[in-house]
């Protein structure tokens, strides 16, 4: 028999798209306060044997939290989309630089 992987259009199941994107050209996701730096953010919960399929107890670790490095807001991926949207609506936010003044960021006068 022949290779039925010829027959499967582009985009398929089992024959996904293969797209180039230049990362430069997408835009950066915004902190409402106006950063674009996310720490990511873990929660870590212990499931008692009880609830666990095992029947020993578990460690758990949940991902889906950021928070923002300048202001440390805290996001879910979905809260993060709607703060997008109520960025845009704003317009754009100036971002204060914390360095001190006539400094290089490091203590050294520029």
């Amino acid at each position: 028999m022949g290779n039925n992987q010829q027959n499967v259009p582009p985009g398929a199941p089992g024959n996904p798209v293969q797209v180039n994107v230049n990362i430069d050209q997408v835009p950066a996701m915004m902190c409402k306060c106006g950063g674009n730096r996310f720490y990511p953010i873990q929660q870590v919960r212990t499931v008692p044997a009880v609830l666990s399929p095992s029947g020993r107890a578990q460690i758990m670790f949940l991902d889906g939290w950021r928070e923002c490095v300048l202001c440390g807001e805290v996001y879910t991926i979905s809260e993060l989309q709607k703060a997008q949207e109520e960025i845009k609506q704003r317009g754009p936010v100036l971002v204060q630089d914390e360095s001190p003044e006539g400094s290089n960021g490091n203590g050294n006068k520029v």
